[in-house]
């Protein structure tokens, strides 16, 4: 899409992002300025929590909550929002934006008590809501996201989601119509110009996990796989990079295989650090939205082995991009054992999957599609978008 991007300021509003919701804000609005638009980024952040490096980098403003989590949180903002403390309505005289574009739906909800900024567009983005499926056995807490979300839904001029499964979801928990989301796929940088790697005969076949290190995420999972495709035989290496609550414990399971698992903890570089230097990458979550670790791996040109979760599917077809396995050690062993035995079939899904990317999920893609849902020509088929 090349249609002219009439905003040109843009406000980016979103609770304390990590991991693939931080990685995609800063994409989107490196794009912006790349375009000539004039980005902030307004931040809820708990008391004494640090800056994040990629945040300094815009203009920003950051709202301190106290050092609490979630409900809390919003509640204590939305209490703010009504006197004179309030820190987002400060920010808004300031910057004046044209759009306000939330990467949170409850926080929207919070926010915006009520629709009184003429020419200002409201999109607000929800990034999966598997995380939620719990609130349905909290009735209190449940009741009050259900009270924001049902506020976003009609203060907003666009819902985008990142993945097709979030929208029947919102709607089963918390009440809102599905038909009002437009999908929007994450999009990620990749390389201008790709050498695929080609491995030679007798070189071990290298996987990776690039993400938080957590149980969701299944490192240890891709971990007993890898070491099961040994005990078959296969010379299987495995490179581990991010930080989460299991880091140490990562950390000590990679130490004790040290001859071919690498724990590489935070890694600035993905790209140039760790995917360049794998076959195949694996993520073996449990729930997920649309991770940007496996649009970055297509990117890179590898094929990946990925559980069926999410907008994963969407991304990663399977026999053509990659494999989608189910959650368990031995599809997860069976892929990495046919992919390391068939060069061929590997690299053919190296070439599709960065095909792929280019096609659909490169950074350019995404920002020219909030371009049209700034411009609101997005929402004119956002209730059919998602057949």
């Amino acid at each position: 899409m090349e249609a002219e991007l009439k905003v040109i300021r843009i406000m980016h509003v979103s609770m304390a992002p990590a991991t693939g919701v931080a990685c995609m804000i800063r994409t989107l609005a490196e794009e912006q300025v790349k375009r000539g638009c004039d980005v902030m980024l307004c931040v809820a952040l708990r008391r004494r929590d640090p800056v994040p490096m990629w945040l300094q980098q815009f203009k920003n403003a950051i709202i301190r909550t106290p050092r609490i989590f979630g409900t809390g949180a919003l509640l204590y903002l939305a209490a703010l929002e009504k006197t004179f403390f309030g820190g987002f309505r400060r920010n808004l005289k300031r910057f004046q934006p044209t759009v306000i574009h939330f990467h949170d739906p409850s926080l929207a909800g919070a926010l915006l008590a009520e629709r009184n900024m003429p020419g200002v567009r409201i999109v607000v983005t929800y990034h999966g809501l598997a995380s939620s499926i719990n609130l349905r056995h909290q009735p209190l807490r449940c009741a009050l996201h259900k009270r924001w979300m049902r506020r976003a839904e009609s203060l907003a001029d666009a819902l985008a989601t990142v993945d097709p499964g979030t929208p029947k979801l919102a709607e089963t928990i918390f009440g809102t119509n599905a038909g009002w989301f437009v999908y929007v796929p994450n999009g990620v940088q990749g390389p201008d110009k790709l050498a695929f790697r080609r491995r030679a005969p007798g070189d071990p076949f290298s996987v990776g996990h690039v993400g938080t290190v957590d149980r969701n995420k299944g490192w240890w999972m891709v971990g007993e796989a890898v070491e099961a495709a040994r005990a078959q035989g296969v010379d299987v290496r495995y490179v581990i990079a991010g930080r989460g609550p299991e880091g140490k414990m990562a950390a000590q399971w990679a130490q004790e295989r040290k001859d071919h698992v690498e724990y590489l903890e935070w890694v600035d570089d993905v790209q140039g650090k760790v995917l360049n230097r794998l076959d195949a990458f694996i993520l073996a979550s449990a729930q997920e939205g649309m991770p940007m670790a496996v649009l970055e791996a297509m990117a890179a040109g590898l094929p990946v082995i990925a559980t069926g979760v999410g907008g994963i599917p969407t991304a990663v077809r399977h026999g053509t991009e990659g494999l989608i396995v189910s959650r368990d050690r031995v599809a997860i062993t069976d892929a990495i054992m046919k992919l390391a035995g068939r060069p061929d079939l590997s690299r053919e899904m190296a070439r599709n999957a960065r095909a792929r990317w280019e096609s659909t999920f490169s950074a350019q893609h995404m920002q020219a599609n909030y371009d049209d849902l700034y411009s609101g020509t997005g929402c004119l088929s956002r209730c059919g978008s998602l057949g």
